[in-house]
């Protein structure tokens, strides 16, 4: 494990550190298929914060409620607040 990531298990290596994980889950990050974040009344950086704790690791936002608040201005503001977060926010394209 490095900086808390599995980097392997079984097979045949050298390891540094071994972690015995009889009769616990390894689980992959998740990833949000659907979300508005601006229905979480959460900035972007600050949701980011919290879905990492629950192992999201990419959303896909739906921003046609900031759109309609905010137009384009609301759409580059999230875009722009995507940058370099914990959690990668992809922006789904309504019609």
């Amino acid at each position: 494990m490095a900086d808390r990531i599995f980097v392997g298990f079984g097979g045949e290596y050298e390891v540094k550190n071994l972690y015995d994980a009889q009769g616990k889950f390894i689980s992959p990050r998740l990833i949000d298929g659907h979300i508005h974040i601006e229905s979480t009344f959460l900035y972007p950086k600050e949701f980011s914060k919290m879905v990492a704790l629950h192992v999201t690791s990419a959303v896909i936002y739906d921003p046609h409620e900031i759109a309609n608040v905010l137009g384009l201005t609301g759409i580059e503001y999230f875009l722009e607040s995507g940058i370099d977060l914990p959690v990668k926010i992809y922006l789904m394209m309504h019609s």
